[in-house]
Order: C-alpha cells, then sequence, then structure tokens
C-alpha cells in the first residue's frame, strides 16, 4: 500500500498527527484518545511506502522496572535459543525537558531480525520525582543495523 492509502485507513478509526521531528513518520492513536499527546503508535515511510511501526508495550516507575527488563531479557533468550542473530546498541546519555521538567535520558536498542526492542530510561534532574522507563517494539520492512552512536 501507498501512504496516502495507509494513512486513508487509519484516519477511519485513529486520529494522525505528523510528528514535527522525524520526516514521514506519523503518531497513530484512537479516536477519542484521552491520554498524553506522545502515548501513541508511531509508523514510518520512505518512498511513500510503509517502512516502520513503533508500539510501546509498557512504562514503569522505579518500582516495576524489574518486570520490563525482565520481559526484555526473555525476548533475547528465546532468540538466542533459535539461532536469530541479536544485537545490542545503546545511544549517549542525552538531556531534555519534558513536561517543563529537565530530564536525563539513555536508550537501549535489542536488534533481533527485523524487530527493535527499545529500553528508554528516563530520570529527572533536581528535581523530585520518580523515574520511568519504557519498553517499545519496532518492527521494520527489513532487518536493521545497530545506529551508528551519536556524540552528546
Amino acid at each position: 500500500m501507498t501512504q496516502s492509502e495507509v494513512l486513508a485507513r487509519l484516519a477511519e478509526s485513529s486520529t494522525l498527527k505528523k510528528d514535527p521531528n522525524i520526516a514521514n513518520h506519523w503518531c497513530v492513536q484512537p479516536k477519542g484518545f484521552v491520554g498524553l499527546p506522545w502515548d501513541c503508535a508511531f509508523i514510518g515511510f520512505i518512498n511513500e511506502k510503509l517502512y516502520t511501526a513503533t508500539v510501546q508495550l509498557d512504562t514503569a516507575t522505579d518500582t516495576t522496572a524489574a518486570v520490563l527488563l525482565n520481559r526484555l531479557y526473555m525476548v533475547i533468550s528465546e532468540a538466542e535459543k533459535s539461532g536469530m542473530r541479536v544485537d545490542i546498541h545503546t545511544q549517549p546519555e542525552a538531556e531534555y525537558e519534558m513536561l517543563k521538567m529537565p530530564q536525563r535520558g539513555r536508550t537501549l536498542s535489542v536488534f533481533i531480525g527485523r524487530k527493535e526492542y527499545s529500553i528508554q530510561i528516563q530520570q529527572p534532574v533536581g528535581v523530585p520525582g520518580p523515574s520511568f522507563i519504557t519498553l517499545s517494539e519496532s518492527v521494520y520492512e527489513q532487518p536493521q543495523p545497530p545506529a551508528t552512536p551519536v556524540g552528546k
């Protein structure tokens, strides 16, 4: 399907918002969604063809983070047992502002075939508040090599 066909079909049941930070990527939320604006699935296109779909599987606070890490460990373990190649990549720590609160974050990505599992760790900087860990899954049209690390 072409980009316009995919977007038209999704628009029947979802609200679509173009991602201003990444070309040809869209945030997809069910119509009437009442959560936070960034709580959405993402789809991306290259040359007018669907290239990737990303879904946030779960978010945990300090006390439940071990459950998410265990889920990721089980996925990696099963992939290795079945003979699939597993590549792990970390991105440099970054600081940014979220909800008018300074945050520090780091992402760990695990590449297994056409899938990428990402754990993003966010911690408040200089203000009280919980840390968050988010597990997401991306599916690509073709297997992805780990991204080249970017300097701070």
